[in-house]
């Protein structure tokens, strides 16, 4: 797991990016030799250590949204109608043979689109030519995989000639906010033990956390390096990664 630390010396900062065990070894070997070299002429204020700490948890999808707009068009609005009414049974049929409960799904009232005639030039007329009407089925379900399996399976009501159209089903988990808490101790818990470890090696200890900085929630793929300022939360898997990270700034004193 790759983590950073900082050593706050003098106004300079020394920074240490490492992953693995090898990688731990050399870099406290260096932020405790380079915060050795600084600690006669650092005034106390100065004497902190500033460490970077993680936790990542595996955690599992608990709930599935997965939407299928039906579409039906004609010359006028009956046509439209007719057609737009003949797709939504046959989703519903579709997700009642496919063993998905009433209560799972939610179907949006019909959204009406006028196509006007165009001129010779490509001007748009007063004239309508078509109608488009759509309807949405929202499915939301705890049965994460079923979903999974069905969206897979859609194929075969467009090879029936049913215009529908489907987005991919997204994948959240409700007790992310319950191991927040519980991300964060852990992360702050592996900053300290670091912090521990470079002031060890320099003959030194730790005291108080002078500030404590808390980043945002990462939700992503499994295994996953992708990070934002703002937070990713990927929907596209049911299997995800919750990694928390934590900065401590922590007053370093003499053993």
């Amino acid at each position: 797991m790759e983590y950073t630390v900082r050593v706050k010396l003098m106004g300079a900062a020394a920074v240490l990016v490492a992953g693995g065990a090898g990688g731990l070894v050399a870099s406290t070997w260096v932020a405790s030799s380079a915060y050795k070299a600084r600690w006669e002429q650092a005034s106390k204020s100065e004497r902190t250590m500033t460490v970077t700490g993680s936790s990542r948890r595996r955690i599992q999808s608990d709930v599935a949204t997965w939407k299928i707009t039906v579409e039906g068009r004609g010359a006028d609005l009956q046509a439209a109608f007719g057609q737009n009414k003949a797709g939504v049974r046959a989703v519903q049929e579709f997700l009642k043979t496919n063993d998905v409960k009433a209560d799972e799904v939610a179907l949006s009232a019909v959204a009406t689109e006028k196509h006007h005639a165009r001129d010779k030039d490509g001007h748009e007329l007063a004239d309508v030519a078509a109608y488009t009407l759509t309807r949405t089925f929202t499915v939301r379900s705890t049965d994460v995989r079923r979903i999974e399996r069905i969206a897979g399976s859609v194929t075969e009501l467009l090879e029936s000639g049913i215009q529908v159209a489907t987005e991919r089903p997204e994948f959240t988990c409700s007790k992310i906010s319950d191991m927040k808490v519980d991300l964060l101790g852990d992360a702050t818990a592996d900053a300290r033990r670091r912090a521990d470890t470079i002031a060890a090696q320099a003959g030194c200890r730790i005291g108080e956390v002078r500030t404590a900085r808390m980043g945002v929630l990462q939700v992503t793929q499994p295994d996953s390096t992708d990070t934002s300022s703002e937070g990713r939360y990927d929907t596209t898997t049911i299997d995800k990664d919750v990694t928390a990270v934590v900065s401590l700034t922590i007053v370093v004193e003499p053993r």
